[in-house]
């Protein structure tokens, strides 16, 4: 009968050891020794088993000996608690994943079993590289479905709803907000003197400078056209009349240069401070103020101070 198991054990396609441990003087278990192996271990081993039963881990593999402590370490809770443990471990040589089980068999002697589980391990790693691509790629689409195609700022929906927000977080801390419309003074110019790839390039440049001028606080969305909404939370009329108006001299102070051309450009603003309006009344003032602002000659910032 002991003849069959150990010929049962010698054949079984699971690579097996068995080692019993090794004590310091202190009765800290400091090494392993081999007792038995099957042909499956002393083939992910490179190992012979008449060559190393009776020998310590670290005679047979002295590079062990600079990372060995974690495992005697591992081995001798496992024969100190009577229980299992799994983990994996990856046989570089081999390229190859294996899961070790490891148990106790009697005082100081425990069992390993070895089984490979790369394609499992290949098939997880493949499985989150699709699920990371899945997620770019959906994180692709947000930043599509929100921003607009040309200037890459919020597009006109996703620049309301924002604004929807900041408008119920205003109303439930009682907190100031306010928003400015701004519009390119005759754009319609820059495309027909210098064409619509100009023109694009231009809106492009521009909303570029606006990104960099505003606070991290600060929304910007493309309303449509040569027209912005700029969102300003936390933040009263007259504060925001001073950002708006240093963002606009800022434009009026910028050469944009395109295509070897130089251009310059001027906006003109109309700000609106939230007072428990609708969202649409709300845009709506600003514009108003925007419009008077053109009216009065352009390339400034209007509101009711």
């Amino acid at each position: 009968m002991v003849k069959f198991y150990e010929q049962l054990i010698m054949n079984m396609p699971l690579a097996y050891a068995r080692h019993r441990l090794v004590y310091d003087t202190h009765g800290i278990a400091v090494d392993y020794v081999f007792l038995d192996m099957n042909l499956q271990f002393e083939k992910i081993t490179n190992l012979n088993n008449l060559d190393i039963i009776g020998k310590r881990l670290t005679e047979v593999l002295p590079s062990a000996a600079s990372d060995k402590t974690d495992w005697i370490a591992t081995y001798a809770s496992v024969v100190r608690s009577n229980k299992p443990i799994t983990f994996t471990s990856y046989v570089e040589p081999l390229n190859t994943h294996y899961q070790i089980t490891a148990f106790k068999t009697d005082i100081d002697e425990f069992v390993t079993i070895f089984e490979d589980v790369s394609n499992h391990v290949h098939n997880t790693e493949a499985l989150i590289e699709a699920n990371n691509s899945l997620k770019e790629h959906n994180r692709m689409l947000y930043q599509k479905s929100v921003r607009d195609s040309l200037t890459n700022l919020f597009n006109h929906n996703y620049i309301r709803e924002i604004l929807k927000e900041e408008l119920s977080r205003s109303m439930r801390f009682s907190t100031p907000l306010t928003v400015a419309m701004i519009d390119i003074d005759l754009f319609k110019r820059i495309n027909d003197t210098y064409g619509h790839l100009t023109g694009d390039a231009a809106l492009t440049m521009f909303s570029d400078l606006i990104r960099s001028k505003i606070r991290k606080t600060d929304f910007v969305g493309r309303y449509g056209g040569e027209e912005f909404l700029l969102i300003l939370p936390g933040t009263p009329l007259a504060d925001a009349h001073i950002i708006v108006d240093r963002l606009r001299a800022a434009v009026a102070n910028h050469v944009f240069m395109i295509h070897s051309n130089e251009i310059s450009m001027t906006v003109s603003c109309g700000l609106s401070c939230y007072q428990g309006q609708s969202l649409h009344k709300l845009i709506e003032e600003a514009d108003n103020h925007l419009y008077t602002a053109k009216r009065l000659g352009r390339n400034q910032c209007m509101c009711q101070l």
